[in-house]
């Protein structure tokens, strides 16, 4: 039989919830939940040495990691993501957002003329944060290295100043996925693992708004999916969509949108803003309370996991969402599990089969 791995003409793109990381951490730690985690933990570590699958971290991960309270267990998770992910990281929802919407633009209305394109996965966190963080050797003057630094920088460590950067960049991703121990924590001024919070707060404001309307009003609640289109255009593409329109000339006289269709067809066009309203759509028919930060990180993994990975491992909540409350793994071609197991029994039935990859 054929090797799967060695055919494959692309990586699988499999992107885990984050519940999924610490089960795989203990899992080689040593002690893991259960049984079968072990041999999907095995299995992954083959796949991605052969470089059959990539399992790129989000900005999600790493605010929920640094979150996590224990030093042993991010400790953990830093090493299982130092062996399976190798910091391949996928770009966060606003960056997203920008190029789909000059995609879309460029598609509806020809304008931009080039759009910007839509760069997806990447390498570390600087990349799932949207901003350049990677470290570099330069002189003491802060420039470029002379040639002979550089001479002398690599004949005093017996290594190129590239491969020492990429090693360095390395560790600094490990230490920032462990984080500082929690007893020292409260010594580093400004020091909050919980600060990434702050960044959903406006956007669980606007949700919970959405929520309460269409809960309480009974014109809104007829029509819920206006109501979520139009929370995203005052929320989700804030300060992005006059931005966008007005590189793409699209302003003034030739401003393009008159009616509420031509709004909903731009952000039909836009496959994170399908993917969102969808699951927007069916938290809101059957959650029973306000929405909560876990709920917005959902959004965020949801907008970038569904329609651009191959597979996406998810909690429960959004498994049950995403696989019996709406058509959305249809539409982009995308496989949604809901555990390692059923992760580890469909690579091994499928052979991984994936979109645009043959086996």
């Amino acid at each position: 039989m054929p090797d799967p791995v060695s055919e494959a003409h692309r990586p699988l793109q499999v992107y885990l919830d984050t519940n999924h990381w610490h089960y795989l951490a203990a899992a080689l730690a040593g002690h893991p939940r259960q049984h079968s985690d072990v041999e999907v933990l095995l299995q992954l570590q083959r796949l991605v040495l052969h470089g059959a699958i990539h399992l790129p971290l989000s900005a999600v991960h790493y605010f929920e990691i640094e979150e996590t309270p224990s030093d042993r267990r991010r400790r953990e998770v830093a090493d299982v993501v130092l062996r399976l992910s190798q910091f391949r990281t996928i770009a966060p929802p606003h960056l997203v957002i920008e190029a789909e919407l000059e995609q879309a633009l460029h598609e509806l209305y020809g304008h931009p003329v080039v759009p910007k394109p839509l760069e997806i996965f990447g390498f570390g966190s600087g990349f799932a944060m949207g901003r350049h963080m990677s470290g570099r050797v330069e002189s003491s003057s802060g420039g470029e290295l002379s040639q002979q630094q550089r001479v002398q920088f690599e004949a005093a460590l017996r290594m190129s100043v590239a491969d020492f950067e990429a090693w360095a960049n390395v560790v600094a991703e490990h230490w920032l996925l462990v984080g500082p121990n929690r007893e020292n924590a409260n010594q580093i001024p400004g020091y909050n693992p919980y600060g990434a919070r702050e960044l959903v707060r406006t956007a669980l404001v606007g949700l919970n708004v959405m929520s309460a309307n269409l809960r309480n009003d009974p014109d809104l609640s007829r029509r819920p999916k206006d109501v979520i289109f139009a929370r995203q255009l005052a929320d989700d593409l804030y300060g992005i969509f006059g931005k966008v329109l007005l590189r793409a000339g699209l302003v003034g006289g030739d401003y393009p949108f008159q009616t509420k269709e031509d709004y909903t067809a731009l952000l039909l066009a836009m496959p994170s803003r399908i993917a969102v309203a969808e699951v927007q759509l069916a938290y809101h028919r059957y959650l029973r309370r306000d929405w909560t930060i876990n709920d917005a990180r959902d959004m965020m993994s949801v907008s970038v996991a569904v329609p651009y990975c191959d597979v996406f491992v998810a909690d429960k909540q959004v498994w049950d969402a995403v696989v019996n409350r709406t058509d959305l793994s249809k539409r982009f071609s995308s496989v949604v599990l809901r555990n390692l197991a059923e992760l580890g029994d469909w690579l091994t039935v499928s052979g991984i089969g994936t979109k645009g990859t043959t086996t």
